[in-house]
């Protein structure tokens, strides 16, 4: 039985890497615009008490999308990655979020 041939690993060049924190109310705002270059996307709800609603579907957020529950996150990697704009709003004033973004 042979020795089964090793292909190589394609190194991928990060372009930009980008970590945002900053706050949102009760009335929806874009989160991130739209990048076809997003390759890794993470999304934390780093309010103590409040809700952090987000669409992925270009339109604007409300509470009946997907719920970030205080000091929850979703990440997103590679073909899994979206790459249309993203918006948000929260459950109550000044919900806050932190955002790493990384294109290539």
């Amino acid at each position: 039985m042979g020795v089964p041939a090793i292909r190589p690993i394609r190194p991928v060049k990060y372009t930009s890497v980008t970590e945002t924190q900053s706050s949102v109310g009760t009335a929806a705002a874009e989160l991130l615009a739209a990048n076809t270059s997003r390759v890794y996307l993470s999304i934390q709800n780093t309010h103590g008490s409040q809700s952090l609603h987000l669409s992925f579907d270009g339109g604007d957020a409300t509470t009946s999308d997907i719920k970030l529950t205080a000091g929850s996150s979703m990440t997103f990697e590679t073909t899994a990655c979206p790459t249309g704009s993203v918006s948000c709003i929260g459950s109550g004033a000044a919900t806050t979020y932190a955002i790493l973004q990384i294109s290539e």
